[in-house]
């Protein structure tokens, strides 16, 4: 049997991929890591043998980098986490011609046009109206048919720089504030709900579809002291999802991969948001951990490497809550200490009293963070509720 020679491109820490004293890499017999610039290294000597550290903005760099280690270490398969380099790690899988995903099936991941461009045309699920922008006049004219509408990024993540469009004057602030307006699109609000569906899919079979419900849009950090969400355990609602889910997945062709779709539940009928080819940020994955028995980075690693997932789901329910940061100084904060319940599974509080903290950037930029279960959807939703109502945080 061949060695599994695996390329990291790499932009975390090093305890993003244990789970307790063990490391995710337990199937890789050699691993070479493509390390960014922009944090520390700080893996154990013995859990790599090469690392080259360079600046993925400086493509010449990074890809004399690339080209080096393939020529010294001769890698057979490339590992990658981030959304930001999906890209990359395709273009080194073409260039090199090992296996995994390519560009052709990466880029519909990352482009929300091409997305919704596919799941309008092969599937029978309703897409929002939406438009890429090329001049102000496309939005203007997109608003006047429409109404209320939303500007995102083509490849935006973490609902980072979206806006919501009420009237011209919102028209004219995004105006001001963006530049670069061949990078977004725009799109036909909806209401009603939202909804998270994270799945596992190995050689084209879902192993996993867990749905869960947001608390809010996760578009409105700037105004909501905090997100939450709660796995749904039953139900017509939840079957509609995992259909839907399923569709959407078959109609990008993904054979293996992490998936993260979200949709609109509006009078319901289910609407699509968007798909992620990763693990779901904040809570997700942990959640998934405690009722399925796996670690979402975890399977994304095993799948990438051609490897076996093992699922060992409970009869429980998961979620997460996340309480954004507020600009300020911190005048009073809750101690982690004060939560020892043993039904909550993971809590981080990220400050202390005297410290400065900037308002949140995006959906995921929390003061503190908590994963729980529960035994079934109210339960869960009770937990919730009294973690919100015990947890202090004043700034001033």
């Amino acid at each position: 049997m061949n060695k599994i020679r695996a390329l990291l491109i790499n932009k975390f820490p090093f305890w993003i991929y244990q789970d307790g004293q063990n490391t995710f890499f337990d199937e890789v017999d050699e691993l070479i890591v493509l390390h960014s610039n922009k944090i520390d290294f700080d893996f154990p000597s013995n859990d790599y043998s090469s690392v080259v550290i360079c600046d993925f903005e400086n493509s010449d760099e990074m890809w004399n980098a690339i080209d080096f280690l393939f020529k010294t270490r001769n890698f057979n398969f490339v590992i990658n986490l981030s959304e930001q380099t999906m890209e990359l790690a395709a273009e080194i899988r073409e260039k090199f011609n090992l296996p995994g995903m390519h560009l052709k099936e990466v880029l519909p991941f990352r482009d929300k046009l091409m997305m919704k461009d596919i799941v309008r045309k092969y599937t029978n699920i309703r897409v929002p109206h939406y438009k890429k922008i090329h001049n102000s006049s496309d939005i203007y004219k997109f608003y006047e048919k429409n109404k209320k509408s939303i500007i995102k990024q083509k490849d935006g993540m973490g609902s980072k720089n979206i806006f919501v469009i009420n009237n011209c004057d919102d028209i004219r602030g995004f105006l001001n504030e963006i530049s670069d307006l061949h990078n977004y699109e725009v799109e036909e609000f909806i209401n009603g709900d939202i909804y998270h569906c994270d799945s596992i899919v190995k050689d084209g079979n879902i192993l996993v579809s867990s749905v869960s419900k947001y608390s809010c849009p996760p578009m409105n950090f700037k105004t909501n002291e905090y997100l939450y969400s709660n796995m749904i355990n039953s139900g017509s609602l939840k079957n509609k999802v995992i259909k839907a889910n399923k569709e959407i997945i078959n109609s990008f062709g993904l054979m293996n991969g992490v998936t993260h779709l979200e949709v609109f539940v509006d009078n319901d009928e289910i609407v699509f948001c968007e798909i992620a080819c990763r693990a779901g940020g904040a809570g997700v994955i942990p959640s998934i951990r405690e009722v399925f028995g796996v670690n979402l980075f975890h399977a994304s690693i095993n799948l990438q490497i051609n490897k076996q997932i093992t699922i060992r789901e409970k009869p429980i329910v998961a979620g997460w809550l996340v309480l954004y940061k507020k600009e300020g100084v911190i005048k009073e904060i809750s101690s982690k200490n004060e939560f020892k319940h043993n039904w909550i599974k993971y809590c981080s509080v990220k400050g202390n009293v005297g410290d400065t903290v900037e308002s949140a950037d995006s959906s995921t930029a929390s003061i503190a963070e908590f994963t729980i279960i529960g035994n079934n959807e109210s339960d869960l939703k009770e937990k919730m509720d009294y973690i919100i109502k015990e947890f202090k945080y004043q700034v001033i």
